[in-house]
């Protein structure tokens, strides 16, 4: 079931493995895959994604989106050139 509310679209996570292993096997069905297809294995991965995609998420370590001042910022220090100095 997926609700909305404000511009935002909120699916259970329950209802987002049902719908998922729902759909894998009418594929593998649908591709005669039926006895020797392994659909908990592609069950199981797909969970593993989405409890680490939600780990991040929860850390907010979502990798951070590169705005273009910062990228021609490294465009400019490749060019340059550093010497280290020992002392």
């Amino acid at each position: 079931m997926c609700f909305f509310q404000e511009n935002k679209a909120e699916v259970r996570y329950h209802d987002l493995m049902k719908n998922f292993e729902d759909a894998l096997k009418s594929r593998a069905q649908i591709e005669c895959l039926d006895a020797s297809f392994p659909s908990t294995i592609g069950i199981n991965a797909f969970r593993g994604f989405l409890d680490e995609f939600h780990k991040k998420k929860e850390n907010k370590e979502l990798p951070k989106v590169e705005t273009k001042k910062e990228r021609r910022r490294k465009a400019k220090d490749k060019d340059k050139e550093f010497v280290l100095v020992c002392s």
